[in-house]
């Protein structure tokens, strides 16, 4: 008997294999939880396509259920995702001394960021698109 070494990269260099495992992982952990038909909105997979994953597969596997868990809907949105996937610390974006205002283009900018488009971003921050493009304007985000 030989046993065979394989040497597979992390999956911080294969990007390209993050959503078939999130596909394989939701169909998985869907059926244990009997949450049918739940999918990830393109925020959130492009939050997780970006992410470095210095758990590897292992870390991704309990994101997705993680999410499976606390999906009230059958969309995945930013939210749900843990806040380490989503680039900055909460703490570094939202400082203390800072006014509502800074906050406001802070968050609006971030979400921008992790949105596929306009209509994307608009939904996530629940406000109309209308409203998304005055409050770019108001804070010159481009």
């Amino acid at each position: 008997m030989s046993i065979i070494e394989l040497q597979i990269p992390p999956l911080k260099k294969r990007p390209e294999d993050i959503p078939l495992l999130i596909e394989h992982f939701f169909g998985k952990f869907s059926l244990i939880n009997n949450k049918r038909g739940l999918k990830l909105d393109q925020g959130a997979l492009k939050a997780m396509i970006n992410y470095d994953w210095p758990g590897n597969v292992r870390e991704l596997m309990n994101v997705i259920e993680r999410c499976v868990i606390l999906a009230e809907n059958e969309t995945i949105t930013l939210d749900i995702l843990p806040q380490r996937l989503l680039g900055e610390k909460v703490d570094d974006i939202y400082k203390t001394n800072m006014t509502l205002a800074e906050i406001e283009k802070n968050h609006i900018q971030q979400v921008l960021k992790q949105a596929q488009s306009q209509q994307e971003a608009a939904k996530i921050l629940g406000i109309d698109p209308a409203t998304l493009w005055r409050k770019k304007r108001e804070y010159g985000i481009q």
